[in-house]
């Protein structure tokens, strides 16, 4: 009888806990191609990215052997880079393939590895799609060298895709591993034209919305580097020192498998705070995120 009752005890403790483990949904994605043929004069093509492939399988395999859930990749091959619609419909079938699993505790975890840029007034950054052709020559120096209405239709917004992840209603964590490129406009051109109080409400308004593009929220939106800052791929840990690359936030996420495989499970917000810890590995010391811990921070994301 007391056999039976510490059995129940147990399957009782393991039915609480996985009550408590979230189910993932994971879609990541390499985009490791782009246009190098057909560039629009006056403009220069985007340099292929070593290691996103390979980033992208990474984090696939991670999601598939360390986690409750499912999900895929989308990567680029040679000549055939991805676009812009690509990643949205892949997107939207991920969010679709949760809403009819009946799952409990479903969570979407959305991984980009490619180009990223930014422009500078409100830090709106943008996901490079492979076969954008219009890169300005001077994109590094000028935060509007690339025209407001091109970024919004040729490139794809992170705004876009988080507003896709909070409608469906779902808890989601964003990893942008990419560059955030752009030159922080300052506003001192408006100078000679407004008056005092004019140039401060442009100012305020620019501040609101750098603020609202730091996505400080419960659902974790990580980039590689900070706003205005380009980063690069670095060496791959799971091979001998630089023999491959992959993205930064990748790298952090293979070196978790040290943590995880000591406790076992890693929580939401313990693979937030190691992937943000600037002293975990030095070589990624520039990943950052406004994560607000929540209720869903406590539930278990990774498991050994």
């Amino acid at each position: 009888m007391k056999t039976f009752v510490i059995l129940v005890i147990a399957l009782s403790l393991r039915v609480a806990c996985n009550a408590q483990e979230f189910n993932v949904f994971h879609l990541a994605i390499g985009s490791a191609h782009y246009e190098q043929i057909n560039i629009v004069e006056g403009h220069e093509p985007f340099d292929d990215i070593n290691g996103a492939r390979r980033s992208a399988r990474y984090v696939h395999e991670l999601f598939t052997q360390n986690a409750n859930g499912q999900g895929g990749m989308l990567r680029s091959e040679a000549g055939k880079p991805l676009t812009k619609s690509q990643i949205l419909q892949e997107l939207n079938k991920l969010i679709e393939m949760a809403k009819t699993s009946g799952v409990n505790n479903p969570l979407l975890l959305f991984y980009y590895c490619g180009h990223g840029i930014s422009e500078g007034i409100a830090w709106n950054q943008f996901l490079v799609p492979g076969d954008f052709n219009k890169k300005p020559n001077n994109l590094s120096t000028d935060p509007l060298a690339l025209d407001l209405e091109i970024l919004r239709s040729e490139l794809l917004y992170v705004g876009e895709v988080t507003d896709l992840l909070t409608d469906s209603g779902f808890p989601y964590m964003c990893l942008i591993d990419a560059c955030y490129e752009g030159k922080e406009e300052r506003f001192s051109v408006l100078e000679n034209f407004l008056g005092p109080v004019a140039l401060q409400n442009i100012k305020d308004i620019a501040a609101i919305l750098r603020f609202m593009n730091k996505f400080h929220s419960q659902n974790p939106v990580i980039f590689a580097t900070a706003p205005g800052t380009t980063t690069k791929v670095v060496p791959d840990p799971l091979l001998p020192e630089g023999s491959a690359w992959i993205g930064p936030i990748c790298r952090k996420l293979m070196l978790l498998r040290k943590p995880l495989k000591t406790s076992g499970t890693l929580s939401l917000a313990d693979v937030v705070m190691l992937l943000a810890d600037s002293e975990f590995d030095e070589k990624t010391s520039h990943i950052i995120t406004n994560y607000e811990i929540g209720e869903n921070g406590f539930k278990t994301l990774l498991r050994y």
